[in-house]
């Protein structure tokens, strides 16, 4: 596996189960929200969507190898009546949670040529269909505590391939840079020693409080 670099002043994140890493202030700060991004490829019926599956799988693991913390959930810790706890990465999976549907029977779910047509718009895109976690906390029962889920959804003509970050440990830009580092991933491309090191940077010593002054 991926070892992080050496020779460094920056104190990096602990690896696999020793993964206990306390959000920096702005991630004290969310109410469970995620944010999804969803990726439209054209498919001909024809393709090897096994190899797909398989593709994405080794990436996910190659991620993990580099990042450890992208497998991780987001849990608080220690939240009682009187206290609102402190909210942590902790170790969660082997890699991120990977959920794979095939939608092309479904009535409700467009088609490649529709979604084109209408130049994709989020109408056409719903997430109790497309994704396996809500934006919002609406469902008391669903997990919402993964760091980064993958859903690839199969629809007639293309495929949707739905990245859903947990907003405390995420921001757009980071989940953009993850997008693209699970591409390297899954084109068996190695990680750059800034990106391991910058990937693996201590969430509670980027941002640092003001002092009393």
């Amino acid at each position: 596996s991926v070892r992080y670099p050496i020779g460094t002043s920056d104190r990096l994140l602990p690896m696999g189960p020793d993964l206990d890493e306390t959000l920096e202030i702005f991630g004290q700060q969310s109410v469970g929200v995620t944010t999804p991004f969803v990726f439209c490829y054209s498919l001909p019926d024809t393709v090897d969507f096994p190899a797909i599956i398989s593709t994405l799988e080794s990436g996910l693991r190659r991620l993990t190898d580099g990042f450890p913390w992208v497998a991780g959930k987001v849990i608080n810790q220690g939240k009682t009546e009187v206290n609102s706890g402190v909210f942590k990465i902790k170790h969660g999976w082997d890699t991120p949670r990977l959920f794979v549907k095939d939608h092309r029977d479904n009535v409700r779910a467009p088609t490649m040529q529709s979604l084109s047509e209408a130049r994709f718009p989020v109408s056409m895109l719903p997430e109790s269909i497309f994704s396996p976690i809500n934006v919002l906390p609406t469902d008391p029962d669903q997990d919402r505590s993964p760091v980064f889920v993958v859903q690839i959804n199969r629809i007639e003509g293309g495929l949707l391939l739905a990245i859903i970050g947990n907003h405390q440990a995420l921001d757009g830009t980071g989940q953009e840079q993850l997008s693209y580092l699970l591409n390297k991933a899954c084109n068996g491309l190695p990680f750059s020693e800034d990106e391991l090191r910058i990937g693996n940077l201590s969430r509670s010593t980027i941002v640092m409080p003001l002092d009393d002054s």
